[in-house]
């Protein structure tokens, strides 16, 4: 659909691929399909924009703790994706033979 010259079945699409977002924020599971939006309809919406300043928010309040305290406040990520291994929502399920 995000392919086609019609701009009425591009604009469709494009709203499926908000919708799918608002629905599921990226979250897996069977009736979700925000997963299946393209990279470039992604980066259209604004997804790709909204994960960049989340990501750097993040990086943000970490230095900022870092300056804050009397303690150094560090978060190794590595440390914290091993920690919360079984959290879906942190560490996505990791299935051998599936891309």
């Amino acid at each position: 659909m995000w392919q086609s010259n019609d701009d009425e079945i591009k604009g469709i699409a494009r709203d499926l691929a908000i919708y799918a977002f608002m629905t599921s924020a990226d979250t897996r599971g069977i009736s979700k399909f925000f997963k299946y939006v393209p990279m470039s309809l992604r980066n259209e919406i604004g997804y790709v924009d909204r994960m960049v300043n989340a990501y750097n928010m993040f990086n943000d309040k970490i230095m900022q703790l870092n300056t804050e305290g009397s303690e150094p406040s560090t978060i190794n990520i590595n440390e914290f994706i091993k920690n919360n291994w079984r959290d879906n929502n942190i560490v996505r399920e990791f299935k051998p033979g599936k891309t």
